[in-house]
């Protein structure tokens, strides 16, 4: 009897998804010939089962896996077999920390990611994906680098302290605008004290301690060393030949008087 079908076969086997779609494709043809049946797929149908297989990855939110050989690694292609080998082959350069990325469907690691503070500031970036190599001995697991990012931290380093330093040198002409306006205050009000003490004790006043007191407050400028300290020193020097000039004018008043009254009882009739 001579069905009017072909006879379907349903074969329940489980493909590596991981793997490209010429793995895929070698692996139907190998069972193809080993049960010794035509599977039936051109390359048409052979597409649309690919599509499916990436649809259902998608779906189940499993991460892609980088299936890589060793003519990869001949044409300069990184892979590590596990993070120790990573921390072994970047050590050298500095401190390497590594972070590692797990599926948050599967929780399986699938990605990991490391940093490089180089010893002479620089900064290295470095980024691993999930992958299998297909070795002579079969497919090995590990990690496959994606991405390398070198970051000068240096040039960042001295783009702050230029700043930093833009910033003390405008604060300084800042202080230093305004100690010029107080140092030229202070000299006006000098000028001001040495001429009203002359006009009230011309008599008493120590010229000489007077005048070089007057040069030494000419002198005084930006420059000075502690300078502050050295108007506050000269202010109890003004004070000095002051008071002294004032004492000395009490002193020869209380003369004059006592003068005053011997002549007056002379000249008194007796």
């Amino acid at each position: 009897m001579i069905l009017a079908n072909p006879i379907e076969i349903l074969i329940t086997a489980k493909l590596n998804e991981s793997v490209s779609e010429k793995k895929i494709k070698d692996q139907l043809d190998t069972l193809s010939k080993n049960l010794n049946v035509n599977i039936g797929l051109d390359n048409k149908q052979f597409d649309e089962v690919s599509r499916q297989v990436r649809e259902l990855q998608k779906q189940l939110g499993g991460a892609k896996v980088h299936l890589i050989t060793q003519e990869d690694l001949s044409n300069g292609k990184k892979f590590y077999h596990d993070v120790e080998g990573i921390v072994k082959e970047f050590k050298h350069l500095g401190t390497i920390k590594v972070d590692k990325i797990f599926d948050p469907v599967t929780g399986e690691l699938n990605k990991l990611n490391a940093e490089i503070k180089h010893t002479d500031g620089l900064l290295q970036k470095l980024s691993f994906q999930k992958a299998e190599l297909q070795g002579v001995h079969g497919v090995e697991g590990g990690f496959l680098l994606t991405g390398d990012k070198v970051l000068d931290k240096t040039h960042e380093a001295q783009k702050k302290l230029n700043q930093a330093q833009a910033e003390s040198v405008n604060k300084t002409i800042e202080q230093n605008k305004k100690l010029e306006q107080q140092l030229d205050l202070y000299k006006r009000n000098a000028e001001i004290q040495s001429r009203t003490l002359v006009a009230t004790h011309s008599k008493t006043v120590d010229t000489k301690a007077l005048t070089d007191y007057q040069k030494q407050v000419a002198s005084l400028n930006l420059a000075t060393p502690q300078l502050s300290h050295r108007m506050q020193e000269l202010n109890l020097r003004f004070k000095d030949i002051s008071g002294s000039a004032r004492d000395a004018s009490r002193s020869s008043m209380t003369i004059m008087d006592a003068f005053r009254t011997a002549m007056v009882k002379l000249c008194r009739p007796l």
